[in-house]
């Protein structure tokens, strides 16, 4: 995770090496805040954890691909084609 949140930084115009530092010396409940540059505390200022926003988007994506599997299972036509010729 150290290297995409380098990036961030970089993009954001900081110095990646700084701002982990001092995300270390701070310790949990802290983080980048991209648009302001500085380092804060996440539950001051309303920053929240993407963890649970990617764990939403793999529930959704395993429910979606369960229901592709099951849906010819599920939808029957009125006149299937035969398959086999006796």
């Amino acid at each position: 995770m150290e290297e995409p949140f380098r990036t961030i930084v970089t993009n954001a115009g900081g110095q990646p090496g700084r701002i982990l530092a001092e995300l270390d010396q701070r310790g949990p409940g802290y983080g980048f805040d991209a648009l302001a540059r500085r380092v804060v505390g996440i539950d001051e200022v309303g920053l929240y954890d993407a963890a649970p926003v990617v764990k939403g988007a793999v529930h959704t994506a395993i429910a979606s691909a369960a229901l592709a599997l099951t849906t010819d299972v599920i939808v029957h036509g009125k006149n299937p084609p035969e398959m086999f010729n006796a």
